[in-house]
């Protein structure tokens, strides 16, 4: 408490000299650079085996990126269920990554499983990349005119595929 009181009356001698001049210049250019903190810290994230990857990617895959999880995928069996179960959990991971979302989507279709692949489809439906996939869903639920409008909008765009798609599609 003392100090407190002798901290106010040495501001107010400081305020009282050179009109006020000096404390202010002090306020102003000396005080804010003492209240700054300047922090700068560096790391270095070690390379992963693909082993230690799928050790972590069901203990804990929060401390994986999409690529690791994905170099992951590409040691097992397309289709298989470990397979798309690295899909889900990295699209779980990243809800909102475009690309995490669309290949859990793909590897669910590629099974014929619409219904697991719906919760995926509505996330990116509206993305041109994402439209041979929609089309692949809606002709799996049985929705050829949908799957054509899609893989019409896919073709409008350019995707690669989407042309033979349609063609097959409408023989």
């Amino acid at each position: 408490e003392d100090n407190k009181h002798d901290s106010e009356k040495c501001n107010r001698i400081l305020q009282g000299i050179g009109g006020g001049r000096p404390y202010r210049r002090m306020l102003e250019e000396m005080y804010p650079k003492l209240r700054r903190t300047v922090l700068h810290a560096e790391y270095i994230v070690a390379d992963m085996t693909t082993e230690q990857a799928l050790e972590l990617l069901y203990t804990a895959p929060e401390m994986l990126s999409l690529d690791e999880m994905y170099g992951v995928a590409e040691t097992m069996q397309p289709g298989s269920e470990e397979y798309v179960g690295v899909f889900k959990i990295a699209a779980r991971q990243f809800p909102d990554d475009f690309i995490a979302n669309n290949n859990a989507a793909a590897a669910l279709l590629e099974r014929g499983d619409a219904d697991g692949a719906y919760r995926y489809i509505i996330k990116i439906a509206h993305d041109p990349r994402s439209y041979l996939n929609v089309a692949a869903y809606y002709y799996l639920m049985g929705d050829v005119e949908r799957a054509k409008k899609y893989l019409g909008m896919a073709v409008e765009e350019n995707i690669p595929g989407a042309r033979d798609q349609l063609d097959k599609l409408t023989e």
